[in-house]
């Protein structure tokens, strides 16, 4: 992205397709990507995001990271976002929902260990997995204004919304999809 960014200006601004599972690779790169914008002195930069989410420490990760850069953000539900990539969605300043896209809310999961476990490492999980639920609603009611407890209601019904569910709680400004200008530069991340 740096050589073709240093060749040209691109007064359209810069947009990022993100569709790709959340784990450490595509965290690193989705974080690598809106530095590299940064760097290269555009003020903005909008994320087209289609995820079903993956893993959540790598989405922390993210969200993190691309929140203490100095840009703004934008995102775009473009398909369908669930579990981790919420959280990734909800770091834009701005965020939109094309006609149709979803938002899928569950309790926190982990892959069940593939040897023998025992009692203690049991309630260590179950633990982890409550702390986990209640960070990331309180993580998606920070952003939106809906309380803690509605968003675990989603969380414990495993809960579609649509995008006019979206627009009233709060997920999204506006139901809108991307327009990308001929004079911008767009970059799949590829994974």
């Amino acid at each position: 992205m740096n050589q073709q960014l240093l060749c040209q200006t691109y007064p359209g601004g810069v947009y990022l397709g993100f569709n790709a599972v959340i784990d450490r690779k595509s965290a690193e790169q989705l974080v690598y990507m809106v530095n590299d914008t940064i760097r290269n002195g555009y003020p903005e930069v909008n994320i087209l995001i289609s995820s079903f989410g993956g893993d959540l420490a790598q989405a922390y990760y993210a969200c993190t990271s691309l929140e203490a850069l100095p840009t703004k953000i934008i995102t775009y539900n473009t398909g369908n976002i669930g579990s981790a990539a919420n959280l990734l969605f909800m770091i834009g300043a701005e965020r939109y929902a094309i006609d149709g896209s979803s938002f899928y809310f569950h309790q926190t999961s982990f892959p069940p260990p593939t040897d023998q476990t025992t009692a203690a490492f049991a309630n260590s999980r179950a633990q982890w997995i409550s702390r986990e639920d209640r960070r990331s609603c309180d993580f998606v009611a920070k952003r939106t204004g809906v309380p803690t407890k509605t968003v675990a209601g989603w969380q414990k019904r495993e809960l579609f919304l649509d995008t006019d569910a979206a627009l009233s709680n709060g997920l999204i400004h506006a139901i809108k999809a991307p327009t990308i200008p001929p004079n911008a530069f767009f970059c799949q991340i590829i994974i």
